[in-house]
């Protein structure tokens, strides 16, 4: 009778044991489930920035090439850099030597009237109106020339030099001829209200002098190559996976973007 009684004990005894082993590997295999399902969320979610931002990059080359084309139109001669995002005004085309003031009437205020009217142009379905509030309208056309819903956050008017010291200085000099060329650009059309995701300005003005020269120094065609406004196109990408979601609910809920109300 006693030996029954112990065995039964050394039976339950295992069966608690066996019942504990399955509710820790069904633990265990529960915790994997919910480690795979987060590291494919994170996934999807890194894949979804990296998405948007190279969407974004790539609607940016189409900016400049769409500026480059009606510039050219109007016989204005300018150069695209892809990599950098940036529309290039070679030496001449704006200022002469040494100068940093665009007289009116001159064939230098015409063109930065056309420079003006392309950037008008080109980035209306790209950018946020201020009118009291951001706002963006899906328009038709817009739904083609920006169906993804990208933006563009900054443009900076960028004044270069080459290294042949001027009496005011070559960083001033490059720094008044990119104030001249933003005075008269947002003076002809409202560039001012141009607004990025961020309910800020996109516009802006820098002068670098004769620190960023895309040549040597070292002969005459070089140092023309390095007398040139830069015009950088920068496009708005989220800093974070979670900026990104609260923007395009924001796109969805305020601006009416519709490809993101889904």
């Amino acid at each position: 009778m006693r030996v029954y009684k112990r065995k039964s004990a050394d039976h339950e005894e295992e069966s608690f044991f066996i019942s504990m082993t399955d509710i820790m590997v069904g633990l265990l295999f529960i915790f994997l489930i919910i480690i795979v399902y987060f590291s494919y969320q994170l996934k999807k979610e890194n894949q979804a920035l990296e998405s948007y931002a190279d969407t974004a990059q790539n609607h940016g080359i189409r900016i400049l090439k769409a500026l480059k084309k009606e510039l050219n139109n109007k016989d204005i001669d300018v150069e695209v850099d892809t990599k950098q995002g940036i529309l290039r005004l070679p030496d001449g085309v704006l200022f002469d030597s040494g100068k940093f003031r665009i007289i009116n009437p001159s064939e230098a205020y015409e063109a930065s009237l056309d420079i003006s009217e392309a950037f008008y142009n080109v980035l209306k379905c790209s950018v946020f109106i201020k009118k009291g509030k951001v706002l963006y309208v899906e328009k038709e056309n817009c739904k083609l020339k920006n169906p993804s819903g990208v933006f563009v956050d900054s443009i900076f008017i960028e004044g270069h030099t080459d290294n042949v010291p001027i009496s005011i200085g070559n960083l001033n000099l490059s720094s008044r001829r990119a104030v001249s060329t933003y005075e008269i650009m947002t003076q002809h059309r409202e560039l001012r209200s141009y607004y990025s995701p961020d309910n800020r300005e996109i516009f802006g003005i820098s002068g670098f002098g004769d620190t960023r020269p895309i040549r040597l120094n070292n002969n005459e065609d070089n140092r023309r190559a390095n007398r040139r406004i830069d015009i950088r196109v920068i496009m708005y990408i989220p800093r974070s996976k979670s900026a990104l979601r609260t923007f395009k609910k924001r796109l969805c809920d305020d601006v009416k973007f519709t490809k993101y109300c889904s």
